[in-house]
């Protein structure tokens, strides 16, 4: 797997708190500080990674099988190679030949002979300009968190930015009905302090809420965010700070 300047990613992990976390990341950031001169480079999850590269070649075989990869494929050919890539035993990554990522997204090309091994047809039936394809990918920063995303793949959603959200109209509700932040803390078992910055998530305006539900929020807008800002309970001022924070 390589960046588009050409430098290769290597798979690398770290342990926190006795839990191992594998990446994938750039030369540059492995051996020292990335030049400036270039982009600071890769620090993928490999495991989000791995699953998005194996969804793709997947969904771009059983495509291309049924679209010109095969030279005159009869139907049998066809469905055969269809069940074959289908099968809990197809490995996804055995046809890769090689990776480029970039901003927007990344660029597959699979090997001549392992694919058409792969699939069990004669390699001159493989048709190679086939071979290669393009996948567009997001990358979502959610806090220290990075998400990657296949275009077509529903938008993720920060559920603990909803559960705030939801818990601060309950709380909310609570107070307007008679009942202490005192009451509400002791119940919850929080501070009368957490109950209030509890609150202030039931300010959100509906059209940043509809954005949260629907995963479209600036990747920075995170509970934790929402917590250490002030936030304005102007949904123009709202949506005005979130544009430009």
């Amino acid at each position: 797997m390589f960046d588009t300047s050409g430098e290769r990613l290597t798979p690398v992990h770290t342990q926190k708190r006795g839990r191992r976390y594998a990446y994938y990341i750039s030369q540059s950031l492995k051996v020292g500080a990335a030049s400036k001169e270039r982009d600071s480079g890769w620090r993928l999850p490999a495991r989000a990674l791995e699953d998005r590269v194996a969804a793709a070649v997947l969904r771009h075989l059983r495509a291309s099988v049924m679209r010109g990869l095969v030279v005159e494929a009869d139907a049998k050919t066809i469905a055969d190679s269809v069940a074959r890539i289908g099968g809990s035993d197809f490995d996804a990554f055995a046809p890769i030949e090689r990776i480029f990522i970039g901003k927007e997204g990344l660029s597959i090309t699979l090997a001549h002979r392992t694919t058409a091994g792969a699939l069990d047809i004669a390699v001159e039936a493989i048709v190679p300009e086939r071979l290669s394809f393009e996948v567009p990918l997001t990358i979502r920063r959610r806090g220290v968190e990075t998400k990657l995303l296949l275009h077509g793949e529903p938008l993720p959603q920060d559920t603990t930015l909803i559960g705030n959200i939801a818990k601060g109209h309950a709380y909310l509700d609570l107070i307007t009905k008679g009942q202490s932040a005192q009451a509400i803390a002791e119940k919850n078992g929080i501070s009368v302090k957490r109950v209030q910055q509890i609150i202030e998530f039931a300010f959100l305006g509906p059209d940043a809420v509809r954005q949260i539900i629907e995963g479209r929020q600036p990747p920075f807008l995170t509970a934790d965010w929402c917590l250490k800002h002030e936030i304005a309970a102007d949904w123009a001022a709202q949506q005005m700070l979130f544009l430009t924070a």
